[in-house]
């Protein structure tokens, strides 16, 4: 079974509560943060996450690329359509 992560709660969505879009924003406001969830998240078995670009997003990528230490498939959201992006 693929297991995709998505972006939402990394760029402060939540479709819950305000309350909830706060905390996940303050949570998640360095690339590190999203980092350790995602690589997590890879040890779980999820094979892939969906990202846009939103600038957190960007950096969180450039810390990837850096760190190295997971593999994720990449799909990029444009306009609520789904591109593949890369494996990095």
């Amino acid at each position: 079974m693929e297991l995709i992560l998505g972006h939402n709660q990394f760029i402060g969505i939540s479709h819950i509560s305000e309350e909830q879009s706060r905390e996940r924003n303050q949570r998640f406001s360095t690339a590190e943060g999203i980092y350790k969830i995602v690589e997590y998240a890879a040890d779980l078995g999820f094979t892939g996450m969906i990202i846009e670009s939103h600038p957190r997003m960007i950096d969180f990528l450039k810390y990837r690329y850096v760190c190295a230490a997971f593999s994720v498939l990449f799909f990029a959201v444009s306009f609520g359509v789904y591109i593949y992006l890369c494996r990095i």
